[in-house]
């Protein structure tokens, strides 16, 4: 058996009322073709109109459809960024929908935003993820100067990388080697050195970075 593109608990977050509101327009598709069937009587529409949607369940199960409409567009865009089956789905309909299928070029235009949906928020995490390691190393360094300069403007992480800061004398000799952790943002080099300390119970070191410097990045025209 195939796994399901979504859990039961996604499903009904998904489709929330959807059930209520199909069956209010069941209710007016009845009401409607019952009209039509004595028309030659009762040429009126307006009051079915009337009757159908006036009643309280349809506010309420509209309203809750409404409200809920942004978190199943949600899950639904999650979906087709982490799950490729989703999108294989949609490609397996179009291949087995014949060309002049009315349905055949909906499909088309659903499966390119859908791919480019994916593409968009894949982008989007990415930049989510940067800008979280860069609150990271502000938080572990836990410096008030750092917090603000980093959480101010669109900066993000770009790498970092380890490197030895070597100290020379007045005659160019080598004094000693400092071990350095530079973090390159999109517009600020920052440099720390690095700590170990005890994490938990075990024993366990983490290492905790110290801000020694930064140095705005400038561009070049």
């Amino acid at each position: 058996m195939e796994p399901k593109l979504l859990s039961e608990r996604k499903l009904k977050v998904v489709f929330y009322r959807i059930k209520e509101i199909l069956q209010c327009h069941s209710m007016f598709q009845i009401a409607l073709a019952s009209r039509v069937s004595e028309w030659d009587s009762v040429e009126m529409i307006g009051d079915v109109f009337v009757a159908s949607f006036s009643k309280s369940m349809v506010l309420d199960a509209y309203s809750e459809y409404v409200n809920n409409f942004s978190t199943a567009v949600g899950i639904l865009k999650k979906t087709c960024a982490t799950k490729p089956a989703f999108l294989e789905f949609l490609k397996d309909m179009l291949k087995n929908t014949t060309k002049g299928h009315p349905d055949r070029l909906p499909l088309q235009m659903a499966l390119t935003e859908l791919e480019m949906l994916a593409e968009k928020l894949n982008e989007r995490k990415k930049d989510a993820d940067q800008r979280c390691e860069i609150k990271q190393i502000a938080k572990a360094m836990n410096e008030r100067y750092l917090n603000k300069l980093l959480s101010s403007g669109n900066r993000y992480l770009i790498r970092t990388d380890d490197m030895l800061e070597t100290v020379y004398n007045d005659r160019g000799e080598i004094v000693k080697t400092k071990e350095r952790r530079l973090f390159m943002l999109n517009d600020v080099l920052m440099c720390a050195t690095v700590h170990f300390r005890t994490a938990n119970w075990a024993g366990e070191k983490c290492p905790v970075p110290y801000w020694k410097w930064t140095a705005e990045a400038f561009h070049g025209m």
